[in-house]
């Protein structure tokens, strides 16, 4: 047989099995690749429930100021204002909770959440010792001036604030996880299109070829 003719059989037969070996490693990797958006998806759909709760803080917060100011201000009574302190209580309690459960996708930011958590505990306690019960002993023995309307108000704010500038701060770690999806799809496509380029230039035998893929490909 001419040399001419069965260098071009060779080569032909080559260029197919690339194709071919190179579609199954396109397949494998786009089933990597499927895997790998399902579990950022999960993180970052953690992330941004988490961001729906510390909304839900911030808001409850807003809405035991402005109750905190009524009964201040006796625009209500002290029943309507413990009613309204318990049930932000519940309500930021239930929010924690589901925080908690998505602990392991917001380590990053769980040291914030607790600053935050410790701040509400602290200004629950004044409004207990002030407002709730201000006749019963109590052995935390705060200062007066701790216990002032203007002092608890104003922790009320710090911790509103605060709730909302954590609820931002989780938006760089949702960044931090599009960059790697953005990072590893681009490293998976490169990685085919050179192996197939590798693959089509190869002149050796078809064995040779799927012992390149497997080293590269696992």
């Amino acid at each position: 047989m001419d040399i001419t003719l069965l260098g071009a059989l060779v080569s032909g037969v080559v260029g197919v099995v690339g194709v071919l070996i190179g579609g199954i490693l396109t397949y494998k990797l786009s089933h990597r690749s499927e895997m790998i958006l399902i579990k950022k998806k999960i993180i970052i759909d953690k992330i941004q429930e988490t961001q729906r709760g510390l909304y839900v803080i911030a808001r409850q917060l807003e809405q035991l100021s402005l109750a905190l100011k009524e009964f201040q201000n006796k625009k209500i009574s002290h029943e309507e204002f413990q009613k309204i302190s318990d049930q932000v209580q519940d309500e930021c309690g239930s929010v924690i909770r589901n925080i908690r459960v998505n602990e392991f996708f917001i380590k990053p930011s769980m040291n914030l959440i607790e600053e935050l958590l410790n701040q509400t505990h602290h200004f629950h306690d004044l409004i207990y010792d002030a407002y709730i019960y201000p006749d019963s002993p109590s052995s935390r023995n705060y200062h007066p001036d701790l216990l002032e309307y203007k002092h608890i108000e104003s922790l009320i704010m710090k911790a509103t604030l605060f709730a909302l500038e954590v609820k931002e701060s989780l938006d760089k770690q949702i960044e931090i996880e599009l960059i790697v999806i953005e990072t590893t799809f681009s490293g998976r496509f490169f990685c085919t299109y050179k192996l197939i380029e590798v693959i089509e230039m190869k002149s050796e035998s078809c064995q040779s070829v799927r012992l390149t893929i497997v080293a590269y490909d696992y």
